[in-house]
């Protein structure tokens, strides 16, 4: 799991000694340790700089297709949501019920049955 999330070489720093982006693969990795059927996550890299967050994106993206979890991911930016999702659904404001919207994902054609 170490290596899977790039944390190799840093098993014994403290978490004050890693980076915000480290921190955010700590957390998944922890929660995904258990091998989870189904997992919630709420604006997991939210807190995190754009160059960071899309990095982390990517690998997130290339992790969770390997892992096969099924993951509900809460995301404001579309463009995250479109790059990770195999189906968006956007919410209304207040109160907050499905708007009409359709968005194509990359992992449309790959989406678990």
């Amino acid at each position: 799991m170490i290596d899977l999330f790039g944390l190799a070489g840093f098993e014994r720093y403290y978490p004050s000694q890693l980076s915000g982006g480290m921190c955010s693969r700590v957390a998944v990795a922890h929660t995904l340790i258990n091998t989870p059927e189904t997992l919630v996550l709420d604006e997991c890299f939210g807190s995190l700089d754009e160059l960071t967050r899309e990095q982390l994106n990517l690998e997130f993206s290339l992790m969770w297709h390997r892992l096969g979890t099924i993951l509900i991911l809460v995301t404001h930016p579309v463009r995250e949501a479109v790059l990770l999702a195999d189906q968006v659904i956007v919410l209304s404001a207040r109160p907050g019920t499905r708007a009409p919207a359709r968005l194509s994902t990359p992992y449309r054609s790959l989406s678990r049955s």
